[in-house]
């Protein structure tokens, strides 16, 4: 998700087959969570370079909750 990612230029099946099983893995995370009523946000690392839209993506994100 983040335009600065890159692959590695070394060992690439081993890298490629890595991220698939990662982004797998973190779906299913994310599913979870969220069958368990948890709200997910995702935060890249490239995302921390811009503190100011960060701060207000994770405001919106926060926001105004209503208790039930």
């Amino acid at each position: 998700g983040c335009r600065r990612s890159t692959m590695p230029k070394a060992r690439v099946d081993f890298w490629q087959a890595k991220f698939e099983a990662n982004v797998a893995r973190d779906l299913r995370q994310q599913i979870e969570l969220r069958e368990l009523g948890w709200d997910v946000l995702i935060v890249w690392e490239c995302e921390t370079r811009q503190p100011d839209a960060l701060i207000s993506r994770l405001a919106n994100f926060i926001g105004p909750r209503r208790i039930e």
